[in-house]
């Protein structure tokens, strides 16, 4: 059987031709993702597969189902094919040889996809073909006499090229489920999970830990996962601080206040201090720093000294903290001292998160700052946003099939902001709201058209007109198919 790769596939789709297709058939504006096992042939073992399908159909009712599909054992960019009407989607096979199959492709799944999530996703596979039309698919292809295989699969990729772009097609399918963690996988669907155990684990033998600082988009997910990290058992505390502008270094670090009912003061620990005292006192902990760069940057000053271990006379590092809580002499004619907590660094796991780049209210500091931290690029793939997309739908009742519609939006307003049209691009929090506040799966396209001036730029009189235009024929185009009506508009000043 042959297979492309990803540019391979990318130049095949650009050399068809309007004298490839059948112009009888259409297809719906969005591609659908799945997952499915799938045989090079009756005597070989199944594989599993990911592709991005269209239901076709003519004036006839006649349908096929087509799609670009990848072989999930493959490396990226890697293992591409095109296929019309899957048996597996048909229901062509009986109960006992579809059970055989999907065991044959579990056994060949990649790490960090299990076997219970792949048959989750498969239950969306069968019934999606509901009946083909003949085709010469398997034969022209393994000819080599068309290059896609057959006319239904040329003519659904000639229609997305005329639309768009097939770079969200081939995204979608090109993008590996996460390697789980090697050591400790707090979310083991989460790629940041195996850089958290690398880096920063509860238990390291042999190995230093550093901090961790995730910066990227916001609503990306990078609070989310390091929490889930700090629930993967390893742990016997977590500790939070929550990073905003007007923070100051004793927020972190605590003081004196007074007690309820009481004149008299007490030393309270800040997040900091307590993640650092736990930790002195022999419990694993992790201290999670939300939005560390949005705290002025004087008031960070307290982590330069502090997350710089001191290595002692038996070869261990210790991180010091200097607190500001009074300590009363031992012995006399000494004055009073500030505390300093000495956390061994084997007890400490440190992840700090942020938002960075113009259009953030962040300060990012000097490089003496900077290289406390083993700094993590993050953001969140079609792969990500699927999966959680796809569990709020099942959370709310709604079929899960919406959630391509809901990529495609996104990818089409990605376009957009690239080409100056739009000033945002929907995050995944604003994805899942417009999931809860819509009736049902029909209401959800209405929904995102009343949030269109999130992401546009302002006017003296408020949002962009033309851009807010554009973003709702972004909405049409992921949930109809219906071209552009508009001219591209002037980016708002």
């Amino acid at each position: 059987m042959r297979y492309f790769t990803l540019d391979e596939m990318r130049e095949a789709i650009g050399r068809v031709t309007r004298s490839d297709i059948d112009p009888s058939y259409t297809i719906p504006g969005s591609h659908t993702v799945l997952y499915f096992p799938f045989p090079e042939g009756p005597n070989t073992p199944a594989f599993p597969a990911i592709g991005a399908f269209w239901k076709m159909t003519n004036a006839q009712g006649k349908q096929h189902v087509v799609g670009i599909c990848r072989r999930m054992d493959k490396p990226k960019d890697d293992g591409i094919f095109p296929i019309c009407g899957p048996a597996f989607m048909m229901g062509a096979w009986d109960a006992p040889t579809a059970e055989r199959r999907i065991t044959e492709a579990v056994a060949k799944l990649p790490r960090g996809l299990t076997e219970a999530q792949f048959r989750a996703e498969i239950t969306s596979s069968v019934g999606f073909a509901i009946g083909d039309g003949p085709c010469s698919f398997w034969r022209d292809y393994n000819r080599g006499s068309r290059e896609l295989g057959c006319k239904h699969v040329a003519s659904a990729v000639f229609q997305v090229t005329q639309g768009g772009s097939v770079e969200d097609v081939l995204g979608a399918i090109n993008e590996n489920p996460t390697p789980a963690a090697p050591v400790v996988a707090g979310d083991p669907d989460h790629e940041l999970a195996e850089v958290f155990s690398r880096v920063c684990p509860p238990e390291r033998k042999g190995r230093r830990k550093f901090p961790v600082m995730v910066q990227g988009e916001y609503s990306g997910g990078k609070t989310v996962a390091a929490r889930s990290f700090g629930d993967c058992g390893g742990f016997d505390a977590v500790v939070e601080a929550h990073g905003h502008a007007g923070i100051e270094a004793v927020d972190f670090l605590g003081g004196m206040l007074p007690l309820e009912g009481d004149k008299k003061l007490a030393w309270v620990d800040g997040p900091v201090t307590e993640a650092f005292r736990r930790a002195a006192r022999g419990q694993k902990t992790l201290l999670i720093v939300d939005e560390i760069l949005r705290v002025p940057s004087r008031e960070r000053s307290i982590f330069l000294t502090s997350l710089s271990p001191a290595r002692k006379k038996d070869g261990s590092n210790v991180y010091r903290l200097r607190t500001g809580r009074p300590i009363m002499p031992t012995e006399e004619g000494m004055m009073p001292t500030m505390e300093m907590v000495e956390a061994p660094e084997t007890n400490l796991s440190i992840i700090a998160t942020t938002n960075i780049g113009p259009g953030y209210d962040v300060e990012e500091g000097d490089p003496a700052e900077g290289s406390r931290w083993h700094r993590v690029n993050y953001s969140a793939g079609p792969a990500k946003l699927t999966a959680v997309l796809k569990e709020e739908c099942a959370a709310i009742g709604f079929n899960k099939r919406i959630v391509a519609k809901l990529i495609s939006f996104r990818t089409n307003v990605a376009k957009l902001r690239k080409d100056g049209e739009a000033k945002l691009v929907p995050c995944l929090r604003e994805l899942i709201r417009a999931l809860h506040i819509s009736d049902d799966e029909a209401d959800v396209p209405t929904t995102l058209k009343a949030m269109a001036h999130t992401w546009v730029g302002l006017d003296t009189d408020g949002p962009n007109a033309a851009q807010v235009t554009a973003v709702e024929e972004a909405v049409e185009a992921a949930f109809t198919g219906r071209a552009r009506r508009t001219p591209a508009p002037v980016a708002a000043p």
